[in-house]
């Protein structure tokens, strides 16, 4: 019995320090390359090492780490390419689990999508950003879960994390939130009819034009954009 306690407080701190780790990561709080300290850590949240370290290890897994030999561990930077490649998986999924979603959903997590709906469009009035992707990252979540497909929701969850990092570097451009509201209101729309082909194509679209957002901002240079 005891050492099942031990395990479970393990557990616990384990979970304490990559929630903590993840969210410093994801809410740029540590920039990409910055460097992570097991000793800092340690202090911040009052753990011993090996918590942390296997924190560290789950978000290796989740390309949110890199372990850099003689440098230690970095937040893993973010490219151009590495923003294409994550987005042309993360359209394959949303794209499937939008499919499946259309014929399987249950109508509680289509009035969550619906509440969010309003929620967002609230936000957007009074420039709440933070407040809107949040919203907007529950939102694809619930799409991910009515799929009712457990491996999908696995593999998802393996690179939620990096669109949500990416997301959070990308400057705010009103009318570009507009658009992504106006897809969000039509997907659920096309939800609540089992219309399956223009749930697809409204997430292939959404995703699509989010990733070239994503890009121009990322790279303007690339497409003949100047930064004001």
């Amino acid at each position: 019995m005891e050492f099942l306690m031990n395990e479970n407080v393990q557990l616990s701190k384990r979970e304490q320090a990559y929630q903590y780790l993840k969210e410093q990561i994801i809410c740029r709080r540590l920039m990409p390359g910055s460097v992570i300290s097991e000793k800092q850590l340690s202090a911040e949240i009052n753990s011993s090492r090996t918590p942390i370290r296997e924190a560290i290890q789950a978000l290796i897994s989740e390309g949110l780490v890199v372990s850099i030999p003689s440098k230690g561990y970095l937040v893993s930077d973010i490219s151009y390419e590495s923003i294409t490649q994550l987005y042309e998986v993360r359209e394959y999924l949303e794209r499937f689990a939008a499919r499946q979603a259309a014929l399987a959903m249950h109508p509680n997590q289509l009035e969550a999508m619906r509440q969010l709906c309003d929620e967002m469009e609230r936000d957007i009035e009074e420039h709440h950003y933070h407040s809107l992707t949040r919203s907007d990252i529950i939102f694809h979540r619930i799409l991910i879960e009515a799929s009712h497909n457990l491996i999908l929701q696995k593999l998802y969850s393996q690179i939620s994390g990096q669109i949500e990092r990416i997301t959070n570097l990308i400057l705010v451009n009103s009318s570009n939130v507009k658009r992504s509201h106006l897809q969000h209101v039509s997907l659920v729309q096309a939800l609540n009819n089992q219309d399956a082909e223009t749930v697809e194509d409204i997430i292939k679209l959404h995703i699509t034009e989010n990733k070239l957002v994503h890009l121009q901002s990322f790279a303007p240079n690339i497409f003949g954009i100047s930064r004001v």
